[in-house]
């Protein structure tokens, strides 16, 4: 009822305050949609970018449906406890755009390799150190770092997806959006089949699958050069 009673604020203000920003409208007909949509996705460096979105949010969603589960029933602390992690894990996503737009200015793919090498480093030291140190500190800890550098991949492609196609903007948003949550649910999905994690360690490795993803797929989008080079 909050949510709704929200929506229908905005809605409400949109409608009084806000106007379209576009400058060139598009017209709203199928055969216009399946010609862009045909386009985006036959476009190299916009269908990678949004696999990265999709593994990259994949990472956060394990966490989510694996994460609360070791907190309240292997640690033994409560769904507040759950909750204010939750919030922690937030600020991590949060803080890894802040750096994105700090670093807006430096190329792409040299700065998201950087991201995907610190993020893997970060999950072989906790999956190191978990058989010897595995407490809510530990996770936090760990967990944050992680998400700090899925945030800063998934909104430095995210923001390159939207602004690959400046003229349709709506629709490349509308796009990469969708499909990103459909790469993100059928990957998160397949990797808590897999590994099932009941441990720090198995967080550990859930984490390191998506990270060798996103290295691999990095890889592969160097090796085809797909990405402006100007960005």
């Amino acid at each position: 009822m909050l949510l709704a009673a929200y929506s229908a604020i905005l809605f409400v203000l949109e409608l009084i305050f806000s106007a379209e920003t576009i400058r060139k409208k598009n017209p709203l007909q199928l055969n216009y949609l399946v010609t862009e949509f045909k386009t985006m996705l036959q476009t190299k460096d916009f269908t990678f970018g949004v696999l990265m979105c999709g593994i990259s949010y994949g990472l956060v969603m394990f966490y989510n449906l694996s994460g609360p589960f070791f907190i309240e029933h292997n640690l033994g602390f409560s769904s507040i406890t759950t909750g204010y992690i939750s919030l922690l894990m937030g600020l991590a996503w949060m803080s890894g755009g802040f750096i994105g737009r700090a670093l807006i200015q430096k190329s792409l793919l040299p700065k998201l390799q950087m991201a995907n090498y610190l993020q893997i480093g970060f999950i072989v030291v906790m999956i190191f150190i978990s058989p010897y140190a595995t407490n809510i500190y530990t996770l936090s800890l760990f967990a944050f770092l992680i998400h700090v550098t899925a945030g800063f991949i998934f909104n430095n492609y995210f923001g390159y997806c939207l602004g690959r196609f400046p003229s349709s903007a709506g629709i490349a948003g509308g796009l990469a959006g969708g499909i990103t949550y459909l790469v993100t649910s059928a990957l998160s999905y397949i990797v808590v089949s897999l590994v099932n994690p009941d441990t720090q360690t198995e967080i550990g490795i859930g984490y390191a699958i998506f990270a060798f993803l996103g290295f691999v797929t990095l890889i592969i989008i160097k090796l085809k050069k797909a990405y402006r080079q100007w960005i």
